[in-house]
C-alpha cells in the first residue's frame, strides 16, 4: 500500500504509508503538511489549497523515490 483517501464528515483523511515505512521522511515534508499529521500516517485535511496540493505532490514524490530505492517499484 502506498496511498489512501477517505471523505470524513469534517475533512479528506489521506493516508501516506511512506512515512510510516521510513519515519524520517517526515523531516524533509513540508512543515504545513505535517501540522495536519493525525498519527502515524494520516493526515487529516481541512482546507484544500494549491499549497496543500503542492505539498502533497511533493510528499507523493519522494515516496515513490523512497519505494523506488527500496525496489517495491
Amino acid at each position: 500500500l502506498f496511498t489512501s483517501l477517505a471523505a470524513r464528515k469534517d475533512h479528506l483523511e489521506w493516508c501516506f504509508v511512506p512515512i510510516y515505512t521510513d519515519p524520517g521522511l517526515k523531516d524533509v515534508l513540508s512543515p504545513r503538511l505535517m501540522e495536519q499529521l493525525e498519527g502515524t500516517l494520516c493526515f487529516h485535511l481541512t482546507q484544500i489549497d494549491d499549497q496543500t496540493l503542492r505539498d502533497i505532490k511533493d510528499a507523493m514524490e519522494k515516496g515513490i523515490r523512497l519505494y523506488q530505492g527500496i525496489g517495491w517499484i
